[in-house]
């Protein structure tokens, strides 16, 4: 069986955001996901999304999946249809991400690198490496980006070497 490269994750969020009102508010589909998601498969990646968001899966499931899934890259899209959903969407993104390197060490086989994607990570790209545990920050657009480290995850080659 091959390796799965890209495991797009759209982190549960909504309950945390809207606290109360969360059965009230609708359920964002992962746009940016399946917009990175479609670059990645026209580039050869086997790309899959987890919407934990439209599964309903708590913060525990969600970075189980991730571990189980073993991907390449865990790429999370920290995004929402507000100027301010992705800073408020960041810290369960986070959590799940503390509980994804809990899992596993850099040197284990089983290690799954992660990837913050969104406005906030862009914007505060170095405060994001700083504060929070995820391995890469995407800073701009993320097709290109995911593809390029994607590549240099698959290859070996140092993602900071790469133009």
């Amino acid at each position: 069986m091959n390796r799965l490269d890209l495991l797009l994750v759209n982190a549960p969020s909504r309950s945390i955001v809207y606290g109360k009102l969360s059965n009230l508010s609708a359920i964002e589909p992962p746009v940016w996901a399946g917009l990175i998601a479609r670059y990645c498969l026209n580039k050869g990646f086997s790309v899959e999304i987890l919407d934990a968001e439209a599964e309903e899966l708590t913060i525990e499931q969600t970075a189980q999946r991730i571990v189980d899934a073993v991907p390449r890259l865990a790429a999370f899209c920290i995004y929402g249809h507000q100027p301010s959903a992705s800073t408020q969407c960041l810290s369960v993104a986070s959590a799940v991400a503390r509980l994804v390197n809990g899992h596993s060490m850099p040197s284990d086989a089983r290690h799954v690198p992660t990837l913050a994607l969104g406005t906030h990570p862009s914007a505060l790209s170095q405060r994001t490496l700083v504060e929070e545990p995820f391995d890469h920050v995407c800073q701009g657009e993320g097709p290109k980006t995911v593809d390029e480290l994607l590549f240099c995850l698959a290859t070996g080659a140092d993602p900071m070497r790469r133009v």
